[in-house]
């Protein structure tokens, strides 16, 4: 049997994706969440991938498109595939974002190709929920120049937001974090998390 394979007597960790467009509070809800699971009795990590990769390239310097980019990116996460794997059968838990559900509308937005992204990350590790913080451009705004003195991208904002409702599946949850307070966001994400954790026990790790 491949040890990355279960069998009838073994239980795994849950993966779980927190993406959004920016501003929609994905950093302070994967922080609450894991010390909410670490309370409850659960190992668990949570990490956020890059968006972006820089390359050292003499002829050309730090410019890529963004297709270099998003192959660069699908890298990544190609190469912590099989530790996560193996990690997620030892009984450890990941909350993430900037992954590839998150890739594949940042990339759209942009430009990319959407069947061209979702055959670059074919073979990745399928989170096994999804939820999505979705918030308008408006309190967006306010939060980036209230917190980093920024301004909001609103044409990637919005169409970001689109992507991600095109993309939707049935494992998906999308979550108000725009009216709601963070602590009722986190009520919410919780017991999307609590449900996730028991229902994926026992079952193998899927692949996109």
């Amino acid at each position: 049997m491949c040890p990355l394979q279960s069998d009838s007597s073994r239980t795994r960790g849950v993966f779980i994706a927190i993406e959004g467009a920016e501003c929609t509070g994905k950093t302070t809800q994967i922080e609450m969440l894991v010390n909410a699971l670490r309370k409850h009795g659960h190992d668990v990590r949570g990490c956020e991938f890059p968006q972006s990769v820089k390359v050292d390239d003499p002829l050309f310097g730090y410019n890529l498109n963004n297709y270099a980019n998003s192959l660069l990116l699908a890298g990544v996460y190609f190469q912590h595939r099989e530790r996560l794997e193996r990690r997620l059968w030892d009984n450890e838990s990941f909350v993430v974002s900037h992954y590839v559900p998150g890739a594949v509308a940042r990339g759209a937005a942009l430009g990319v190709d959407r069947d061209w992204l979702c055959q670059v990350h074919t073979g990745l590790i399928a989170p096994d929920v999804v939820i999505i913080l979705d918030a308008a451009a408006d309190v967006c705004a306010e939060r980036l120049l209230r917190t980093k003195h920024g301004t909001l991208d609103r044409k990637m904002h919005g169409i970001m937001r689109e992507e991600f409702e095109t993309a939707r599946t049935p494992s998906w949850s999308f979550v108000d974090s725009g009216q709601l307070s963070k602590e009722e966001v986190h009520t919410g994400v919780l017991k999307i998390a609590i449900r996730a954790i028991t229902t994926c026990a026992e079952r193998e790790v899927s692949h996109l």
